[in-house]
């Protein structure tokens, strides 16, 4: 049923090029990896299938806007500059104003 809802999501997103879709033990929330080649990982616990809609738009959200690429260069200014605050705070500031922001669009 996981498959169809995430389907449904990519549909409604207008996604043609889905991410391969995941269970893993090894992750606790719902993770979207991967520049060239994305990977959304489920955790292998149950979800109840009413979350699962919105978990796939959020994650898939995440896709479109590039996200992951953005949390690249955030973690590559953070090696890169990790002597320094500012960098630090910035980056987590914008780490949640993302989060958020996709928030906002499933809702």
């Amino acid at each position: 049923m996981a498959a169809a809802e995430y389907a449904a999501a990519c549909t409604a997103l207008h996604i043609c090029r889905a991410p391969l879709l995941r269970c893993s033990g090894w992750v606790r929330a719902p993770l979207l990896t991967g520049v060239r080649h994305p990977v959304l990982f489920l955790p292998a616990e149950p979800c109840p299938q009413a979350h699962l809609r919105l978990i796939f738009t959020h994650e898939l959200i995440h896709l479109q806007r590039r996200d992951v690429l953005r949390q690249l260069l955030l973690t590559t200014a953070g090696i890169l500059y990790w002597y320094h605050p500012a960098v630090w705070l910035l980056a987590a500031a914008a780490r949640r104003d993302v989060e958020q922001a996709t928030d906002a669009a499933v809702l």
